[in-house]
């Protein structure tokens, strides 16, 4: 009999002792694991990411022969500077005199930092892109233009920046998908030299200029391919990774400027290349193991976003001993897609890591976030139609949120200006939000106006007015035999435009609308904010259109109709495209002045990368539209032409 109880009491003790095993070893992935870490050497580096090692949770869940693995990204805290107010109310279009010059600039997020384009200007010069050349064009006083330099042998150039006397150029190399920045000396705008040349062995993803300081992000799953992709020889025979090179001389990695997440098997790197315009021998490589789905930059922050389809387990010790025994350590399981958020701190001519935080829901677009007084505010939808607005402080640490906005519907924009958000989702009609961040622990909706249609982009027009661009939409039902409901659809009729007044936050209005063509009309200012040229000071109002022989109109049975859905659907001959001129105000709305056609290309088989990417800029009086074929000049009161510059060299 002692024995036995000897025997029990043993089982007994091997138990507890195995269970304090298991739940140490969880502890330890909970509590030490899924930090933000240091790579910090080469070696490490490879092992990350050829390794098909994972967490202790991924361990567990060999043990156990369980579907699931243990994952909860934890935070590590940091110090870091309060960032100014960069949500502040600007206006438009940034504009930007010199001297008697007034012109107007890319339309941008956020004041001062500038945003690459496939068009800019200097008030003196246009600087445009075609297939693979860069082209300089000089402007005179009276409208008339002159080529006074191309940039040829530049594969597939993407984006463009001008900075006083440099000129930088974005391109991608088609075979390697490798991202690749020029960076001219246009001192002579007639003969730019070549000061730099950067390559990076990834792809590129966006790119700012903030204060003379370029900013590169670019992004790959570097793990897919052989290593050898990477090596190269020093001096001393020795083999080196380098993922970047400088005027073709490879670069070695400091890997102390490389972070992963602990316990996070990710192949993909997320790249970001810092260049002093003022010194370019001052080249920084920055890194962190993840793949970015997005990216918001103010003046003094980076905030880079992954977001993908996981699950999430919720921990606790008592619930070892609870029902599920054992099995009990993993908790909840909490399906869907989740947003991991790194921020990053540019000040001090340098950028460093500050924290990280996660959150269930995917964003849209780089409006979807907005930093303002420190915090920063971010809109999300989880996937199941459930929106949302969370807030973090300067650390990174939530303190506020507004859920279940619009449940059932999708975002379809978002705009943050300085403490209200306002918010356009969609299903069948179009409601936009107004909603306070004043007390950023406790936003809430002040009021909502219901439209047809909807608006993929919101632009400021003062403090109290909203404009809205988007399309306008009609639904349609289909009944059987009976007469019954079977079901919904709803079908684009045209672009649709709008100003609203929020300065009744709890009853915004729809002062103003005008509604472009038909559905076979489409603009990339739904897609793309830099597409658009507005000026209040001048009453300006103009978007590029592109109109189509066939219907392009995308039917959906749900509430997923996007522009990207519609552009991927554009298979027929185009008709026209041009840039839509109006004059716009308060108490007129839209008043149309005209179309400044650009037929560039006749059918989508054989268009260029640019042919549908028209942008327009004003120098003085002067309107300028730009393809990539031509650059036309027209008086910016009545459109009469004043030049037309063809791009296209004679054969």
């Amino acid at each position: 009999m002692k024995k036995k109880r000897k025997s029990v009491f043993t089982y007994s003790v091997i138990i507890i002792l195995l269970l304090v095993s298991i739940t140490s070893l969880v502890c330890i992935g909970i509590c030490n694991n899924n930090k933000v870490k240091v790579i910090g050497s080469e070696s490490k580096f490879k092992r990350i990411i050829s390794s098909n090692d994972y967490n202790s949770g991924n361990i567990l869940k060999k043990i156990f022969t369980l579907p699931y693995s243990l994952y909860e990204l934890g935070t590590m805290q940091t110090n870091s500077s309060t960032s100014i107010d960069s949500g502040s109310f600007t206006g438009a279009l940034n504009k930007e005199t010199t001297s008697s010059v007034e012109y107007s600039t890319t339309n941008l997020q956020v004041e001062n930092v500038d945003e690459a384009d496939i068009v800019k200007t200097d008030g003196k010069y246009i600087y445009s892109l075609t297939d693979n050349e860069v082209i300089i064009t000089e402007t005179f006083e009276d409208g008339n233009t002159k080529i006074v330099s191309r940039i040829s042998n530049i594969e597939a150039p993407e984006d463009i920046f001008v900075n006083n006397d440099k000129l930088i150029v974005i391109s991608t190399i088609s075979s390697s998908k490798n991202t690749v920045v020029d960076i001219f000396n246009i001192t002579d705008r007639s003969n730019p030299k070549k000061l730099k040349n950067i390559e990076l062995k990834l792809d590129y993803y966006t790119s700012r200029l903030i204060n003379n300081k370029l900013y590169i992000f670019s992004s790959g799953n570097i793990g897919k391919y052989n290593l050898d992709k990477y090596y190269y020889y020093d001096n001393k025979n020795q083999k080196h990774i380098s993922l970047y090179s400088v005027n073709d001389m490879p670069q070695k990695m400091d890997y102390n400027k490389i972070m992963y997440i602990k316990d996070i098997n990710s192949k993909f790197l997320t790249a970001i290349i810092d260049v002093d315009l003022n010194n370019l021998d001052n080249i920084n490589f920055n890194g962190i193991m993840m793949n970015i789905s997005n990216a918001y930059i103010s003046q003094n922050n980076i905030y880079v976003v992954e977001s993908k389809y996981m699950y999430e387990n919720r921990y606790n010790l008592g619930s070892i001993f609870g029902f599920k025994g054992v099995f009990g350590i993993l908790g909840e399981e909490d399906y869907g897609t989740y947003t991991n958020i790194y921020k990053f701190n540019i000040q001090d001519q340098k950028i460093e890591y500050v924290d990280m935080a996660k959150e269930k829901g995917s964003t849209l677009n780089q409006f979807s976030m907005d930093e303002y007084n420190g915090n920063l505010r971010v809109a999300l939808n989880d996937g199941a139609n459930q929106n949302k607005i969370a807030i973090y402080d300067e650390n990174m640490k939530k303190i506020g949120g507004l859920n279940n906005i619009a449940q059932g519907e999708k975002i379809y924009s978002t705009r943050f200006i300085n403490d209200r958000a306002y918010m356009v989702t969609y299903k069948t009609i179009d409601p936009l939000f107004v909603i306070d961040l004043s007390n950023p622990e406790q936003p809430q909706i002040l009021g909502k106006l219901k439209i047809p249609g909807y608006s993929t982009y919101l632009h400021p027009y003062d403090e109290n007015h909203i404009i809205g661009i988007g399309n306008d939409t009609t639904t349609k039902v289909y009944r059987n035999s009976s007469g019954k409901v079977t079901s919904e659809s709803t079908v684009i009729t045209g672009i649709k435009m709008a100003i609203f007044d929020v300065t009744d936050v709890s009853n915004p209005k729809e002062m103003f609308s005008q509604k472009i063509g038909d559905s076979k009309t489409y603009s990339s200012v739904l897609s793309n904010h830099k597409s658009l040229l507005f000026s209040k000071e001048k009453n300006l109002f103009a978007i590029p259109i592109n109109n189509y022989s066939s219907d392009i109109n995308v039917i959906k049975t749900d509430d997923n109709i996007s522009s990207s859905d519609i552009s991927s659907k554009i298979k027929s001959s185009r008709v026209s495209n041009g840039y839509l001129v109006y004059n716009i105000d308060l108490n007129n709305g839209f008043k149309e002045k005209g179309t400044i056609t650009h037929n560039t290309s006749s059918n989508y088989f054989t268009y260029s990368k640019y042919s549908d990417e028209l942008r327009g800029l004003y120098i003085n009086n002067i309107l300028y539209t730009i393809s990539n074929k031509y650059i036309k000049a027209n008086d910016i009161d009545t459109l009469s032409e004043k030049s037309c510059l063809k791009l296209e060299e004679e054969n």
